[in-house]
């Protein structure tokens, strides 16, 4: 089974992004985003979601696996639940 490095790493080369064009267009350093892929460290809520938009993946596949490339279009019960959780997240660190 897949980390979420290693995901967040599959969903950026399938777009043929490099790190430092894809770090720029997520809206975090290139090195933050080696370490999401290294598993190192794990990006924050906003970030996750940034990640999967820019990469038509949903943050359901991001996080566990689920519904491999769904597309930006599509929401999946999956998604719905951690968009909850990313916005209970949100509201408890005062970024919404």
């Amino acid at each position: 089974m897949q980390t979420l490095g290693e995901r967040i790493k599959k969903a950026r080369k399938d777009k043929k992004e490099n790190q430092d064009a894809f770090s720029k267009k997520i809206g975090v350093s290139t090195r933050s985003l080696a370490y999401y892929e290294k598993d190192e460290k794990e990006p924050v809520a906003s970030t996750l979601k940034n990640i999967a938009d820019s990469t038509e993946t949903s943050v359901g596949w991001l996080i566990n696996g689920e519904k491999e490339n769904s597309g930006a279009g599509s929401v999946t019960q999956s998604d719905n639940n951690n968009n909850i959780i990313i916005n209970t997240k949100m509201i408890y660190r005062g970024t919404k």
